[in-house]
């Protein structure tokens, strides 16, 4: 028995919405993942045909081993070579170099029990490549969303401990201020500036030149800030990935690993040997050989007469 194989359509269909709505393309974040790289899954699979744990598996849970030895409770070593020397060696797996088609052909004494166990086998490793891809997916997910969520709170605890500081120096300055009894911005400030931009130079203005005014009106309303989002640099980007990610789940009943080109399927009458064809075969085999005795016997019948004495 044969079947062969291709790989499943594009499958952007499968990233849905948690309402169900699908999603007009695949998401940015979901870029590298197995259920959306058609040639990645469908290569996943058909590495997972040749693995001998799976075919193990197989064997064991069909009972191979008792229908190839006729024995309900064979051995375990006349069972492993069951399975290594029928089983694992009659079912071979071959795909062309650039060709997406593989081909699985399978030996076995009864040719409807050979279609449906190959039929079976290739469900079996599908399932369990598919199960595996999934719960790659759903690992790789989590981690992309534990990384996101660990930058927002990375920025944000950085901001709160930028704006205490900021409040701390401007305290500072505020008090400095209040000593010099500078409660308006200092026209000693503006000359700084003047100077500074006229020398075309980075001179920091000491911050107690701004007035205790400002200062402690900055103060408040730094304490009095309720979110630090805003003043987050690339805070938004993030947090669209995070919740682009949150809103989609895949659709894993029509998550696929392959296409099904044929199956496999028992011959509807035994194979028999063309009898015209083994005549003609037999007729020209016929002919050719008596061609051939007769120009051996005639090359060897000139070859004595050349030999014989001529007489006197």
């Amino acid at each position: 028995a044969e079947t062969f194989l291709l790989p499943p359509l594009p499958q952007q269909a499968l990233i849905k919405s948690k309402e169900g709505e699908l999603f007009p393309r695949v998401e940015e974040a979901l870029t590298g993942l197995p259920v959306t790289d058609v040639a990645r899954a469908y290569s996943s699979f058909i590495r997972a045909l040749d693995s001998r744990t799976l075919r193990r598996e197989f064997f064991d849970r069909e009972n191979l081993a008792a229908v190839y030895l006729g024995d309900d409770a064979p051995d375990p070593r006349a069972s492993y070579l069951a399975f290594e020397q029928r089983f694992n060696a009659g079912l071979i797996v071959t795909r062309p170099d650039g060709s997406d088609v593989a081909r699985l052909r399978f030996e076995f004494p009864d040719a409807a029990e050979a279609a449906r166990l190959l039929n079976d086998f290739v469900i079996f490793v599908a399932e369990r490549s598919r199960a595996e891809i999934l719960g790659t997916v759903d690992f790789e997910l989590g981690a992309r969303k534990v990384r996101l969520r660990k930058q927002l709170a990375e920025q944000r605890s950085l901001i709160h401990a930028t704006t205490k500081d900021q409040i701390v120096r401007l305290e500072e300055a505020a008090n400095i201020a209040s000593a010099m009894g500078l409660y308006e911005q200092s026209a000693a400030m503006f000359a700084v500036r003047n100077d500074r931009d006229n020398e075309q130079q980075s001179v920091q203005i000491p911050l107690y030149l701004h007035g205790e005014k400002a200062l402690r009106s900055e103060i408040e309303a730094l304490r009095g800030r309720e979110s630090v989002d805003p003043f987050i640099p690339e805070l938004r980007v993030l947090e669209s990935r995070l919740n682009s990610l949150e809103r989609f789940e895949i659709d894993r009943e029509a998550f696929r690993v392959y296409r099904l080109d044929q199956s496999a399927v028992t011959p509807q009458a035994p194979i028999r040997p063309r009898r015209a064809l083994v005549l003609l075969g037999a007729l020209v085999a016929g002919f050719v050989l008596a061609t051939l005795v007769v120009l051996i016997g005639g090359s060897i019948a000139r070859q004595r007469a050349a030999q014989e004495p001529v007489p006197g």
